[in-house]
């Protein structure tokens, strides 16, 4: 009489574990278990480029000028005095992170029609400072500053000038983001809802004597880091 014991098959040598929280997907007779590792899959920086387009539209007052203020590290919000702005996927992307931060910005103003060649156009940039205190802009100070982008509205139409200005935010407000200079980032930075604290921005606008007009368009890039990424849900 033959005792020799039955060998046991391939399956029942081979021990079955799944992993906690995996999720078992089937093919065929066999079943595969895979697991997600916990946390976030997004780089830790990602670097992006928000714009922002608008229509402008002057008349001069009784002072002789006309103004728009622009953000000039707030895709968030880009219109600075009266809020509303939109910058094109702002809204997308930060879902994926908590903070941004404008590494550069350039902004481009094309008159399209004025009603009084010889009235100056301008792009002036300001301190955060200054732009929270206001400023009451005027020919002398557009005319002599070393940082203003001005031109004089031209007899012909075809001689129109767009007005270009590219700044970096920290190194125009006077700070640096480097080692150990992580606040100065931050405070430079916004999140998805809110503006940045420190808040650098550009007037945009025209002198002439009242009731002279300038029509035109603005353009303005960010060119952002986004950082802080959010942890995604492993549901």
């Amino acid at each position: 009489m033959n005792n020799q014991t039955k060998p046991r098959t391939k399956a029942q040598n081979i021990p079955q574990f799944r992993a906690r929280g995996a999720s078992t997907r089937s093919t065929g007779s066999k079943a595969i278990s895979i697991t997600r590792s916990p946390g976030t899959l997004l780089p830790d920086k990602l670097d992006v480029t928000f714009r922002f387009q608008s229509a402008v539209s002057f008349v001069t007052d009784a002072n002789q000028r006309a103004t728009y203020e622009f953000s000039m590290n707030s895709p968030f919000d880009p219109l600075y005095t009266v809020g509303g702005g939109n910058c094109t996927g702002f809204a997308t992307l930060m879902l994926l992170y908590s903070r941004f931060f404008v590494k550069r910005a350039r902004i481009l103003l094309a008159p399209v029609q004025f009603n009084t060649p010889g009235d100056t156009f301008f792009v002036m940039p300001v301190r955060s400072d200054e732009a929270a205190a206001g400023v009451l802009v005027d020919i002398d100070m557009v005319t002599e500053s070393q940082v203003t982008n001005f031109t004089t509205a031209p007899n012909a139409p075809a001689a129109y000038r767009v007005l270009e200005d590219v700044r970096r935010p920290d190194v125009f407000q006077g700070l640096s983001i480097g080692p150990g200079k992580t606040s100065n980032k931050d405070d430079l930075s916004g999140s998805p809802a809110v503006d940045p604290v420190i808040q650098p921005a550009w007037y945009v606008g025209l002198i002439g004597a009242q009731g002279h007009t300038m029509t035109g368009s603005v353009l303005i890039e960010y060119s952002s880091e986004l950082y802080r990424p959010n942890t995604l849900s492993n549901a």
